[in-house]
């Protein structure tokens, strides 16, 4: 027989506090595991379609020009979630994207709403006979270009839309004042611009210095084109110290005796 050797009063200390120790870990990773497995439960609740469900969409702002139809497509794609897991910021990027629409914004109302607020686009003009321009100079391309309005045109190369939009409004100002409004603002390739006036009038204004070309032009225009204007196709403001006018008829196409300079 094999004796055990005798243990003293502090080795039966330890070896308790051991076992106690052993104990506790093993309750507290007990009590970890079973947190872990209700957060988990809880969070698929929570997370779970049938619980705090959007009921109401509320779509705000002016619509005259959105499809309904389009709009309802896209908020719907994102209502599969609950209340409070969704993707605010996915349902305002899906909607930005559709054509009449210049902005938006998504909130969510407690306890079962979700609010969409639309900002529709405001358009200014025809760009390059396939598109739209906004009041900012930002293009966009919808389904239906003909809107029903009298909007100038304007052309442009790729990336000059901003361009075109600023020098509209620039030379807008002084025509409005002559009672006179763009029809088509043309900027060439080689960025020289070309005003077609409301009244059919045509006039080169060039790469350099347009604006103060088009000063020049309101300057002559009451006293010596207007009485004009049913027989000028065009008029050449690209002289610095005249202007060239083309005649309608050939017989007159030789009469520029107001020019005076060499175009630039």
């Amino acid at each position: 027989m094999v004796r055990r050797p005798l243990r003293s009063g502090k080795d039966e200390q330890r070896l308790a506090q051991r076992r106690q120790r052993r104990r506790r870990f093993v309750q507290i990773g007990l009590g970890l595991l079973a947190c872990g497995l209700l957060i988990e439960s809880a969070a698929a609740w929570v997370s779970a379609p049938t619980f705090l469900p959007v009921s109401k969409v509320r779509v705000e702002g002016e619509l005259t020009r959105l499809d309904k139809q389009q709009m309802g497509d896209r908020v719907a794609q994102h209502l599969r979630g609950n209340f409070l897991f969704l993707d605010v910021a996915a349902l305002r990027q899906s909607i930005e994207e559709l054509a009449w629409v210049a902005r938006a914004s998504v909130h969510r109302q407690w306890p079962d709403t979700v609010v969409v607020r639309v900002w529709q686009q405001q358009a200014l003009a025809y760009w390059n006979e396939n598109r739209l321009m906004n009041r900012a100079g930002h293009v966009y391309a919808p389904d239906v270009l003909d809107i029903g309005q009298q909007l100038p045109a304007f052309s442009g190369p790729d990336g000059s839309a901003e361009s075109v939009a600023g020098m509209y409004y620039t030379l807008s100002s002084g025509l409005a004042e002559r009672q006179l409004r763009i029809q088509h603002l043309v900027l060439s390739d080689r960025r020289a611009w070309t005003v077609v006036l409301d009244n059919g009038l045509e006039v080169v204004l060039g790469r350099h210095d347009p604006q103060q070309r088009l000063a020049r032009f309101l300057e002559v225009w009451p006293a010596v084109l207007k009485t004009e204007l049913a027989s000028i196709q065009r008029v050449d403001m690209r002289y610095a110290n005249g202007f060239a006018v083309r005649w309608k008829s050939q017989q007159r196409s030789q009469s520029l005796a107001i020019t005076r300079g060499v175009a630039a």
